[in-house]
This record gives structure tokens, sequence and C-alpha cells, in this order.
């Protein structure tokens, strides 16, 4: 009887210690539920760059200045000389998608919307904050740089 019993010891102790063992060895995972926050990527979304409203030029050595307005998918940029002004451009204009930076106006055909430009097409440079773009009278190439009124 008492060899069983040392043997039955012998085993219990064999057992406790290969669990114990086991345990270190090999930890504990922790189930789905646990207290500890879930961690994600944050996605960042790009919005479109909304060009709408007035835009103006500061007055040249020459006394002229540009205004355009963007609305309704139009934009018409007219030029300001002392007491006068005339339109210079009347397009298209849809709103500046992420990543771009340049944007093609297609010439609109309006009687109520008088403009000089004679182009099929003009670019809009959107840099920095400023609306930019060129034109040419009688052979003379500008660049003109508008910001947000």
């Amino acid at each position: 009887m008492k060899k069983l019993l040392w043997f039955v010891g012998v085993a219990a102790l064999l057992v406790v210690l290969g669990t114990a063992v086991s345990l270190i060895a090999i930890p504990v995972q922790k189930n789905s539920s646990s207290s500890e926050p879930t961690k994600t990527n944050a996605v960042q979304i790009s919005m479109p760059t909304d060009l709408g409203g007035k835009w103006e030029s500061e007055t040249s050595d020459t006394g002229s200045k540009m205004v355009a307005k963007v609305e309704n998918g139009t934009i018409f940029v007219e030029m300001y000389v002392n007491n006068g002004y005339t339109g210079l451009w009347y397009g298209t204009f849809d709103i500046l998608q992420p990543g771009d930076n340049v944007m093609v106006s297609k010439f609109i055909d309006d009687p109520s919307h008088f403009a000089l430009s004679s182009a099929k097409t003009k670019e809009f440079l959107y840099q920095k904050g400023s609306l930019v773009f060129d034109f040419s009278v009688m052979g003379t190439r500008r660049t003109v740089e508008l910001k947000r009124a």
C-alpha cells in the first residue's frame, strides 16, 4: 500500500509540474471578448475641391482687374478696366476631383454672357489656393492668378 501511495503522489506531482511547464511555455490566448480595444487603421477620405464662388485678381499696373464667378457648373471671367468691363470667358466648370489640379473648361455660346475669347477650351490650374489661367490679347500672353474674394 505504501508503494501505491508513493506512486500516486509522484504521478500527481508530475501532472502538476507538467501543467505548470505547459502554461509557461504556451501562454493562454485571450478570447475575442476581452476588454482590450480592437485596433483599426483609419481611412482618410479625400473630398473633391469645390471652387464655387467669386474669384479676383490683384489690380495690375495698367489698372485692369480680373473677376471670375464660378456657379452651377459654369465660370464667367470678366476684365475690369477703369470704369468699364467686358467678358473674357464663359464656359463649363466641374468640381475638381481629389488629386487633380487642372480643369478644362469648354466654351458656352450664350448671348447673355458676352465673352471675347474665340477658344473652344480653356485650362484653369488650381494651386496653393489660387485659380490660374492664361489669356492673350493681340499676341500678348498673360498669366492671371485669381484668389477667392
